[in-house]
């Protein structure tokens, strides 16, 4: 039962999601209007949810609120993400390879040693994340929000940045700030 669960920092029940296989599930939410009677429901919540090693490959999130959720160790490869507030979430050692976060709000996540190869996030808001470490190989950044990101030690070879915002970005080589 959720109202036995312990609450997240949001006051909802905390559903402990840690090393479920989850593979091919479809996570969408409805779109309710705003009126007096119904709050607009925009996103599914799901924030601040511990999906840490649960293996998501080939899942889609669509209008899910993953914000501040815990995601690490998660195998995420091939996932399809839309519209969805990711937000904060701590994504460190995940694999996200392959995956699609084309116009992801990823503000503030914290995606440390993520796998990150051949990932879409194309004009995906990227500003204040931590990538130290990340495997960014042949990912598509066209377009991004990289402001105040951190990319130290990220694997860049063929990285498409073309358009990216990289202002005041840490650990971009001079070579890929001359695009």
């Amino acid at each position: 039962m959720l109202a036995q669960r312990p609450l997240g920092k949001d006051g909802r029940a905390r559903v402990d999601w840690q090393r479920a296989d989850l593979r091919d599930m479809r996570l969408r939410s409805r779109f309710a209007p705003n009126t007096a009677d119904l709050p607009d429901q925009r996103y599914l919540p799901f924030s601040f949810a511990d999906l840490s090693n649960a293996d998501l490959r080939r899942s889609a999130f669509e209008g899910v609120d993953l914000h501040g959720a815990l995601c690490s160790g998660a195998n995420m490869a091939f996932t399809y993400f839309s519209n969805v507030n990711l937000q904060d979430v701590i994504m460190n050692a995940v694999d996200l390879s392959h995956a699609t976060l084309n116009e992801a709000n990823l503000r503030g996540a914290d995606l440390e040693n993520a796998i990150l190869v051949n990932t879409k996030l194309t004009r995906a808001d990227l500003s204040h994340a931590n990538l130290r470490n990340a495997d960014l190989e042949e990912a598509n950044l066209s377009g991004a929000n990289l402001h105040l990101a951190d990319l130290t030690g990220a694997d860049l070879t063929g990285v498409d940045l073309t358009g990216a915002n990289l202002d005041q970005a840490r650990g971009v080589p001079a070579a890929l700030l001359k695009r």
